[in-house]
């Protein structure tokens, strides 16, 4: 997977999104979507880094617990045939709901 290959596969969710934070001038009502790269656990082969597999995080931000929202976030993760991992809790001080998705993905571009 390329990095424009994530971006249009976030973009494909339907909610406006952003790499890892909005702005206060370009911030969005709920439902939103955070997306950035946590690290990286790369494969190594030959005492090189043969593999780029690096940690993606997706956050759903809502204003209640939404499901449908939650499904459509995982039904895009599912078609693109990434396995992830989710958690998910109400933030108190901005008084909304995150759901998060952990996985890794394969850079090859």
């Amino acid at each position: 997977m390329t990095t424009a290959e994530v971006n249009t596969m976030i973009e494909s969710i339907g909610f406006p999104s952003a790499y890892y934070e909005f702005t206060e001038e370009t911030a969005k009502p709920c439902p939103f979507v955070v997306f950035y790269y946590d690290g990286s656990d790369d494969m190594p082969a030959d005492n090189v880094n043969f593999a780029a597999i690096n940690r993606l995080v997706v956050e759903l931000y809502t204003d209640y617990k939404d499901l449908a929202a939650q499904k459509r976030v995982q039904d895009v993760l599912t078609a693109a045939g990434i396995y992830w991992n989710r958690e998910e809790g109400f933030i108190d001080t901005e008084r909304m709901w995150m759901a998060r998705y952990q996985m890794e993905v394969l850079i090859n571009g």
